[in-house]
């Protein structure tokens, strides 16, 4: 699917319990994760892209941020490009697909680009 057209994504920001219950029902986790992406990669009336959804868990958030030197809103703000990353396709391992061997490294590029451009936009 091109994603040259107008392109939607819906993020949620919820806490572990609601988190612990997609886990279990979407991926037959008994946990909550820090982030999780639904792809739905659905044409609107309009000509748009609905790509999908981005769930984010405030409370996992909270307990990693220190560990990544972020503030829990520069986490969160991670933790949603991850997802979104996700939704175009990026993956890493965990994820139960194949990956290439530098996969981790090459997520990891793409997000800190991610964040500065945004942080850079934000300024201006």
């Amino acid at each position: 699917m091109k994603l040259d057209k107008k392109t939607h994504i819906s993020v949620f920001i919820t806490d572990d319990g609601e988190m612990k219950k997609l886990n279990k029902e979407y991926l037959g986790r008994n946990y909550p994760t820090d982030v999780l992406s639904f792809e739905i990669k659905e044409k609107l009336e309009d000509g748009s892209i609905y790509l999908g959804d981005i769930v984010v868990n405030k409370d996992q958030a909270k307990r990693q941020c220190k560990e990544y030197g972020n503030d829990v809103e520069e986490e969160i703000s991670e933790l949603v490009g991850h997802g979104v990353l996700h939704l175009l396709g990026i993956h890493h391992d965990g994820d139960g697909r194949s990956l290439k061997k530098d996969s981790k490294e090459s997520l990891k590029k793409i997000e800190k680009k991610l964040i500065k451009k945004g942080r850079k936009a934000s300024k201006n």
